[in-house]
């Protein structure tokens, strides 16, 4: 099962128009979004679990 594109990653290099040294920079750019996105949702994955296991603790 294949995992669903980003927005960005959909779009072709003839729909952006770009040079290639944009190119190489527009990549590269969105690479480290999607890393640092990916970071923060497995942060926030992780404290919700702290948090049921909190809970659960308290019960």
């Amino acid at each position: 099962m294949s995992k669903e594109k980003e927005p960005h990653e959909k779009l072709t290099d003839k729909d952006l128009d770009l040079t290639s040294a944009q190119e190489v920079h527009y990549s590269e750019d969105f690479k480290k979004a999607d890393k640092a996105a990916k970071e923060d949702d497995q942060q926030k994955t992780k404290m919700m679990i702290s948090k049921k296991q909190a809970d659960l603790l308290l019960r």
